[in-house]
């Protein structure tokens, strides 16, 4: 199991941990894969965009 930044939020006390733990976790996970969708998208969009450019120029 290889060692995750957000795994340090497991260490902290609250009143029900494994709730906490999940909410915590699940936050993390959520803005993450959000925001590394959202990376995603717009390098694909910057990618067409140049290969667009590339063919005008060839053609």
């Amino acid at each position: 199991m290889h060692t995750h930044p957000y795994s340090l939020c497991l260490t902290r006390p609250g009143k029900n941990p494994a709730i906490s733990q999940n909410v915590v976790v699940s936050k993390h996970a959520q803005v993450f894969f959000e925001s590394a969708s959202g990376l995603l998208q717009h390098e694909e969009l910057a990618a067409d965009e140049r290969y667009g450019q590339e063919n005008a120029a060839i053609t």
